[in-house]
């Protein structure tokens, strides 16, 4: 019992997760993003290795973000295929 509350509830994660993905605001969230993600991926301004350690934690995770979608649905795929 436990462990088909536990697929349902995976189920029900990945069908949430779509369904955000597929919204018109997670497109202009994502849209923001990628504007910040082209202005943080380049060298201008930075003066020293904080600065470009600094630099280099905001482009991973605006990375981090931004491939969301694809990684929860290569996971889902992945539920499915070892379910059959």
């Amino acid at each position: 019992m436990a462990e088909g509350l536990k697929d349902r509830e995976v189920q029900e994660y990945y069908e949430s997760m779509g369904a955000m993905f597929a919204t018109p605001g997670w497109k202009y969230f994502a849209k923001d993003m990628t504007k910040l993600l082209e202005a943080a991926d380049k060298l201008n301004g930075i003066r020293n290795e904080a600065e470009l350690q600094f630099r280099l934690g905001q482009v991973d995770i605006l990375k981090k973000v931004l491939v969301q979608p694809d990684v929860i649905e290569a996971a889902h795929d992945f539920m499915l295929l070892e379910e059959k």
